[in-house]
């Protein structure tokens, strides 16, 4: 019974011991740390609210802006707007008013929460890279007519065999130019009959099929790296075109991988300069000595003495 009695009194000496060093705790730990975060909070949104604002545009949409993407005025409704902030968190030249950012360009993803600033936006006569320039490819498709000068495409490289890679995703056309039609031809060549014999010989070799131009001259704005890298594809494959249906589309991942591409160019006998094609090295065949017919070497040939 006495036993009992003092493992009873234990225990609710160590009850008390915890409920001590939990009231300590709180009361000079925990509750001055709250009491800090708390105050500091209150002291901060009074200084927001007495702090000057200034208007500036914010991004709603929960998906975000992707870059390259036109800013609409119906996507500028939808995903854009103008909210009040304090000017010690104001973005970096703010864009703070809806005209300043219409039909400008998406230079970066703009973030779900973020703040838009005019470094992030172009107009699209400056929406390409400091050392982009103009180049011209022929491509052999244009997705039935459908992209025209000002749409967003893929470059792509088809290998003939089923398998293409991506080289150059989501670019601008800067300028399409198609191929003269049959109709367009015949009078060329019509015209060309009317002046002269020369002229009519030309147009009869012009009318043969194979003399018919069947690409399209896109012309688009590329990097150094790009340059390199559709110079090459073009060596390995036909130059094709994807369009995107919407502006704001995600880009397409590029899966051209120069070095890999490069090995295979080697394998296959194609000049990387230049852009020629060198036949790929054939093995040695021995001939068969037929006994008709003399070898033709200079072991035949008859032994002059010197004298």
């Amino acid at each position: 019974m006495y036993l009992k009695s003092q493992k009873k009194l234990l225990v609710w000496v160590l009850v008390c011991i915890v409920f001590a060093v939990t009231i300590f705790y709180y009361n000079n730990y925990k509750i001055p740390q709250l009491s800090k975060q708390i105050e500091t909070k209150i002291r901060r949104e009074i200084d927001d609210n007495a702090m000057p604002k200034q208007k500036v545009a914010v991004v709603i949409d929960s998906a975000g802006i992707s870059k390259y993407t036109e800013l609409t005025e119906q996507m500028i409704n939808e995903k854009i707007q103008i909210v009040d902030v304090p000017i010690k968190y104001l973005v970096k030249n703010p864009a703070n008013d809806i005209d300043l950012i219409i039909g400008k360009i998406a230079k970066e993803d703009l973030r779900p929460g973020e703040q838009i600033s005019l470094d992030s936006l172009s107009s699209d006569k400056k929406w390409y890279g400091e050392y982009q320039r103009l180049k011209e490819y022929k491509v052999t498709s244009i997705v039935a007519n459908e992209v025209k000068t000002g749409n967003i495409i893929d470059i792509v490289v088809a290998y003939g065999n089923g398998d293409y890679d991506i080289v150059v995703p989501k670019t601008k056309v800067i300028k399409l130019v198609t191929p003269p039609t049959e109709q367009q031809q015949g009078a060329n060549q019509d015209n060309s009959q009317s002046q002269n014999q020369e002229g009519t010989q030309n147009n009869t070799q012009s009318n043969n099929p194979g003399s018919v131009n069947d690409g399209y001259t896109l012309i688009m704005a590329v990097d150094e790296e790009q340059y390199r890298d559709i110079e090459l594809a073009k060596q390995l494959g036909k130059l094709e075109t994807r369009l995107y249906l919407e502006e704001n589309q995600q880009p397409s991942k590029k899966t051209f991988n120069y070095a890999a591409a490069l090995a295979k160019a080697k394998l296959a006998g194609v000049s990387t300069k230049g852009g020629q094609s060198a036949p790929a090295p054939q093995p040695v065949q021995q001939q068969k000595a037929n006994p008709a017919q003399p070898a033709n070497n200079d072991d035949n040939k008859p032994i002059r003495l010197v004298e």
